[in-house]
């Protein structure tokens, strides 16, 4: 990926600094390919600034409005529909990106639903990391589990349910509201005295 991304700021050059050269046939698929690819390494403030910069006209091309639509999708968590547009891309180039996409999507799944759940089912776990087997599921919990390593707590299962670490006591995690309101009383009549 790292490649790709060093021969698309070349490219980059070509598109922009030479507007009155002919313009490639295969500019929109690279393109999508490049918004397709900060998705899916999950830099999502990148494909934003990089969908700016495309003309209104060409995102209404098929490669661009497909991206487009898979990250509204992602917003929405309607992750569902992700799995179904991976059948429906619009060149085979897309596949390798929009399996690395689903792999991002699972990853923030995963660390997200430690702290959503305090339980989840074997089954509701694998589909809610969309899997089609469990043993595809064991296999992604293990290597995340792996991966983070000592940090990492919950995901432990128990019969046929998943189960999560939290916290018993939220005291550290409150805000000390009176002492915030206090101090910018006190704030304020210094600056009432000042002016």
């Amino acid at each position: 990926m790292d490649d790709f991304e060093k021969h698309f700021e070349i490219l980059r050059v070509y598109y922009t600094d030479f507007p009155d050269e002919p313009k490639s046939e295969r500019r929109l698929l690279i393109l999508g390919l490049h918004l397709l690819r900060l998705l899916a390494v999950n830099k999502t403030r990148a494909y934003h600034m990089e969908l700016e910069r495309i003309a209104v006209t060409d995102q209404d091309n098929m490669y661009i409005k497909d991206v487009v639509q898979l990250e509204r999708y992602n917003m929405e968590g309607s992750y569902h529909k992700m799995l179904q547009a991976r059948s429906k891309v619009p060149s085979s180039h897309y596949v390798p990106l929009m399996e690395m996409l689903l792999e991002t999507v699972r990853r923030e799944v995963f660390r997200c639903a430690m702290g959503a759940y305090e339980s989840l089912s074997v089954d509701g776990a694998r589909r809610l990391l969309m899997f089609e087997n469990n043993d595809d599921l064991k296999k992604f919990i293990q290597a995340e589990k792996e991966a983070r390593g000592e940090e990492m707590q919950g995901w432990d299962l128990v019969g046929e349910e998943y189960t999560f670490v939290h916290q018993t006591s939220r005291e550290g995690t409150l805000l000390p509201f009176m002492t915030i309101i206090n101090d910018n009383l006190k704030y304020s009549n210094e600056l009432q005295r000042i002016v």
